[in-house]
């Protein structure tokens, strides 16, 4: 009643002329690609040009607002545009329907845990980075000994 009628705008719904499963087919892609583009432009260590390490990535913020808007546009009509099941799950608390949510929840969460796994795959060289890192300083750790001090591994 306060936005006039028109807050089911704001709401995430599988439109009823949508099959089910192009709704479940264009969320698991929204979410794969949100998470995919969010995990790769924000945590990415390694410069591809000369193999630098860098943290952060200072335009992840517009990379993430302008994946977000291509893919309302182009798949928000089939689905509702949710990418994210806490978003899909606003309707029942609304007084909506609750029959399409179980899209949103499976969808979102396959969709980024296969983000997840491709990111995986395609950056494995920071994580064996940051695995040496580790290495390093545990060894540093063991060997620079200091009296009374109870953190250090004897064990070598």
């Amino acid at each position: 009643a306060a936005l006039g009628g028109r807050e089911a705008a704001f709401v995430p719904a599988v439109p009823s002329s949508v099959g089910i499963g192009r709704a479940f087919t264009g969320e698991l892609v929204g979410a794969f690609f949100w998470a995919y583009m969010s995990l790769n432009a924000a945590t990415r260590r390694r410069d591809e040009a000369g193999g630098r390490k860098h943290m952060g990535n200072g335009y992840f913020g517009l990379a993430q607002g302008m994946a977000l808007t291509s893919m309302v546009c182009a798949i928000g009509p089939i689905t509702g545009g949710a990418f994210n099941p806490a978003i899909g799950t606003m309707g029942p608390f609304l007084g909506r329907s609750a029959s399409g949510v179980w899209v949103y929840w499976v969808a979102g969460l396959l969709g980024g845990a296969l983000a997840t796994a491709c990111y995986r795959v395609q950056n494995f060289q920071d994580f064996e980075d940051q695995q040496e890192a580790q290495s390093e300083h545990e060894a540093d750790k063991a060997t620079t000994a200091e009296p009374g001090n109870p953190e250090v591994n004897l064990e070598v």
